[in-house]
C-alpha cells in the first residue's frame, strides 16, 4: 500500500468518525458545500470561509462514499436547520393574529350595536318632540285645560299634549330651551321679556290673551242671601263673619268650602278676595252638595250651568253698589270683580293644532 493510499485511509476513517459526532447535533442533518471552483491543496488545510467560521470540524465533511476521489473534483455537504422551532413560532403567530382579529370584530360589532342603539333613539326622540307638546305654568287652570286638550288631540289623532305644573320661572326657562311648547301666566310677560323669549327662541313667540274666565261664589237656593261685597267675602273665608245672622239671614253658622283642588282658582281667590291672606276652609266640597246646605258657602270657577237649587252670589264693590252677576246669557261679565285673564305663549306647535287650541280655549 503506497504512502498516499494510507493517507487517504486514515483520513476516510477520521472523516468517518467525525461525521458520527455531528450527526448526534440537533440542529444540523446535513452540510452541502460547493468547493469546486478551486482545487482542493489537502484536506488537512482549513479554508478560511463563513461557514469554516462557524463549524470549524464540518469543512472537510464531505457525504461521498468515496473519499479517494480526484483532488480536481468538487466536494459538496449539505447542511438543513431543524424546521420545529420555526413552526412552533409559527403557531404563536398564528394565535395571536387569531385572538387580535377576535377582538377586533367583536370591538367592531360592540359599536355597530352602539350606533344602532343610538340612531334608534333619536329617531323615538324626533318622533315624540314632532307629536308631543307639552303645557306649563304653575297656575294651571287644569280642570278647563284638559277640556281644551282632549278636544284638539280629537280633531288631531296622533298629537298628544300633555300637562305639567311647574313652577313659572322653571316653566319659562324650559319655554325658551324648547322644552315646552305652550306655557301659561296668570300675569302678561313685559315687552322686554318678550323680545328676550324670541332672541333666543329665534322666531315671534305668540301671545294669546284670553279673559273669558270668572270665579263664582256659590250657596244654595235656601239661603236668601243674593248679594256679597268682596269685603263681606272676605271677612267671611277669615271666620270674621260666622254666623249668617249679621249678614240678614237667620242665625246660623257659616260653613266655607272650595269646589275643588286647583292652584290656579286659589291663586286668583287669594288675590282678588283675600288679599294673600290665607282662608279658613273646612273642606272641598262638590257643587251639587251645596243644594241641601243653606249654611254653606263656597268658591270656584264659573259654572253656565248649575245644579237644581244652587245659585251664584251677586258681588259688589261696596254697599252702595248694585251686585254684578257673574254671567250675562252664556258670557262672562267682564264687570264682574272676580273675572280673570290668563295669557298663554306658544312657540313650535304646528299651525293646525295652534289654530284648533285657540279656538277650544277661547270657547
Amino acid at each position: 500500500m503506497s504512502k498516499t493510499d494510507k493517507t487517504d485511509k486514515i483520513d476516510s476513517n477520521s472523516l468517518e468518525n467525525e461525521i458520527g459526532e455531528i450527526t448526534d447535533t440537533s440542529f444540523i442533518t446535513n452540510i452541502k458545500i460547493d468547493v469546486s471552483a478551486s482545487p482542493d491543496k489537502g484536506l488537512s488545510k482549513e479554508r478560511k470561509t463563513p461557514e469554516n467560521a462557524a463549524f470549524p470540524k464540518e469543512r472537510s465533511f464531505t457525504s461521498n462514499a468515496n473519499l479517494g476521489a480526484s483532488k480536481s473534483s468538487g466536494r459538496t455537504t449539505t447542511l438543513a436547520l431543524d424546521p420545529r422551532p420555526y413552526k412552533k413560532r409559527e403557531r404563536v403567530y398564528t394565535t395571536i393574529i387569531i385572538i387580535l382579529s377576535i377582538a377586533l370584530v367583536a370591538q367592531s360589532a360592540l359599536l355597530w350595536a352602539m350606533q344602532l342603539h343610538h340612531n334608534s333613539r333619536q329617531n323615538n326622540n324626533l318622533n315624540k318632540s314632532q307629536t308631543e307638546f307639552i303645557i306649563s305654568g304653575v297656575n294651571l287652570n287644569q280642570d278647563k285645560l284638559k277640556d281644551v286638550t282632549d278636544a284638539v288631540m280629537r280633531k288631531h289623532l296622533g298629537v298628544s299634549l300633555v300637562i305639567l305644573p311647574k313652577n313659572e320661572r322653571v316653566a319659562l326657562a324650559e319655554f325658551a330651551q324648547g322644552k315646552i311648547q305652550i306655557i301659561q301666566t296668570t300675569e302678561p310677560l313685559s315687552a322686554e321679556e318678550k323680545k328676550e323669549l324670541d332672541l333666543i327662541i329665534g322666531k315671534p313667540v305668540q301671545e294669546i290673551h284670553i279673559q273669558l274666565s270668572a270665579l263664582g261664589i256659590y250657596t244654595s237656593d235656601l239661603n236668601p242671601i243674593s248679594e256679597l261685597t268682596l269685603e263681606q267675602l272676605k271677612m267671611i273665608y277669615l271666620g270674621e263673619i260666622s254666623s249668617w245672622k249679621s249678614l240678614g239671614n237667620e242665625d246660623s253658622p257659616i260653613t266655607t268650602y272650595k269646589l275643588e283642588d286647583n292652584q290656579f282658582i286659589d291663586k286668583i281667590f287669594q288675590e282678588k278676595v283675600m288679599k294673600y291672606s290665607s282662608p279658613k276652609i273646612s273642606f272641598n266640597k262638590p257643587l251639587g252638595a251645596f243644594s241641601q246646605m243653606p249654611q254653606a258657602i263656597g268658591y270656584g270657577e264659573v259654572k253656565s250651568l248649575l245644579p237644581n237649587k244652587t245659585k251664584m252670589i251677586k258681588l259688589k264693590l261696596s254697599d252702595s253698589e248694585q251686585g254684578i252677576t257673574p254671567i250675562i246669557g252664556n258670557k262672562v261679565n267682564e264687570k264682574y270683580p272676580l273675572v280673570y285673564s290668563t295669557y298663554w305663549y306658544i312657540a313650535g306647535l304646528p299651525d293646525r293644532v295652534l289654530q284648533s287650541f285657540v279656538e277650544e280655549i277661547k270657547k
